[in-house]
């Protein structure tokens, strides 16, 4: 019994949103917020309100978040991934993100051969971390709805995630500043102390023209991409016997979240100098983002998570599974920096942006003094908002029994 039922609509949405802005808030007024990041706080707010019997674990409103506001949140997320700027202006360092990319892949098929006896889904799991440290949180997203992973899991995954992820960050500044590091590896500026810190962005100021324009043209994305699945799933039915591979082609062409991303980078890629003059996009993208994530949060189980039970203590799992993926990511490009010359540079970069997408990348080329780097960092990881979703759902479908 909850103090709200599903049918609440009105108070539950309330929540999630007082919920999602006391999270921002706590980010950014104090230093364990800002460690724990406003995704986590959200999480854990969701689930302290939905296992002390305030919100009910599923409702409507949750599903209205999940099937309106993300598929929205993801173009205007997309509106700067120009695939042609992306490529002429990253150069070496995206050749370092697919190497990257290589591990997190080569991760994930040894951490679901290792793990898949302890974590139900492991399948999706892998598929969506594959997605997850290629493209980010977006792409975190995009792969759970999409194989409908249990809330569950996804809760303790992102949970596990934030955590790997975090000590990822604190191991590449240590490599970047490291003396043992700068002298095995070729670097492109000589002094590592971080330059002059650049000054903290100016809070973006919403324009009404600027936010009307962002979501028209986020709307027509999302509707071309609905159309299009429409159409191409008339045109691409199942057919009983047919290859995995042409299975895999269908179900890659005809998923929604495919499809978004792909008419999301068609249409940046074709008007980059208009949609360059949206400020609000992002903002708001990313907080229609917060409010999935507070969602995901409410199905969890706390006790289920974290002690050892039916599932045997799901979260341990899944922090050695993100663990290991993560390393390998790493790894891998460390190990093929000589093969490809890649700087020290390239290598902490390419990590950086696979992992934790491109503002973490563009923060850490700033706050270490690279200036030139940081608009390859930022592009870089803006590709891998583009091809993590497709590999998520590959590496999901290719583990699946």
């Amino acid at each position: 019994m909850t103090l709200f039922t599903p049918e609440d609509s009105s108070p539950l949405f309330a929540l999630i949103v007082a919920g999602t802005a006391a999270a921002i808030w706590l980010e950014r007024r104090y230093r364990w917020g800002a460690r724990l990041s406003a995704p986590v706080i959200g999480l854990l707010i969701a689930m302290l309100l939905s296992n002390t019997g305030v919100m009910p674990a599923e409702a409507p409103a949750y599903d209205f978040v999940g099937d309106w506001l993300v598929p929205l949140a993801i173009p205007l997320l997309l509106l700067r991934a120009n695939i042609v700027e992306i490529a002429r202006r990253t150069g070496r360092l995206l050749v370092a993100f697919h190497i990257a990319s290589a591990g997190t892949i080569a991760g994930a098929v040894v951490a679901f051969a290792l793990l898949k006896d302890h974590i139900p889904e492991a399948a999706k799991a892998a598929g969506i971390m594959t997605a997850s440290y290629i493209g980010g949180m977006v792409n975190f997203i995009a792969v759970s709805e999409s194989t409908q992973a249990h809330g569950s899991m996804t809760s303790a995954l992102i949970v596990a995630d934030n955590v790997v992820m975090a000590g990822l960050f604190l191991v590449l500044f240590w490599m970047a500043g490291s003396p043992f590091c700068r002298r095995r590896f070729a670097v492109q500026y000589a002094d590592a102390a971080p330059g002059t810190p650049a000054p903290e962005p100016e809070r973006t100021r919403v324009d009404v023209l600027d936010l009307a324009v962002s979501l028209a043209v986020a709307f027509g994305i999302a509707a071309a991409a609905m159309l299009l699945k429409r159409g191409l799933a008339s045109a691409l039915p199942p057919v009983a016997g047919e290859g995995w591979g042409l299975a895999m082609l269908k179900t890659l062409a005809t998923n929604k979240f495919v499809l978004l991303t792909s008419v999301s980078i068609a249409v940046a890629t074709a008007f980059p100098r208009q949609l360059a003059k949206l400020k609000s996009a992002e903002l708001v993208g990313a907080y229609l983002l917060f409010l999935f994530l507070f969602t995901v949060g409410l199905p969890a189980n706390l006790r289920s998570l974290f002690l050892p039970g039916d599932d045997g203590g799901l979260v341990y799992y899944l922090f050695a599974l993100c663990t290991i993926m993560a390393a390998a990511n790493l790894i891998f490009v460390v190990v093929f920096a000589k093969l490809f010359r890649l700087s020290l540079e390239d290598i902490v970069l390419a990590s950086n942006a696979s992992v934790g997408g491109p503002p973490t990348a563009a923060a850490m080329a700033m706050s270490k003094g690279w200036s030139r780097l940081v608009l390859p960092a930022l592009l870089a990881g803006l590709y891998g908002y583009i091809i993590g979703t497709p590999l998520g759902l590959l590496i999901t479908s290719l583990l699946s029994p």
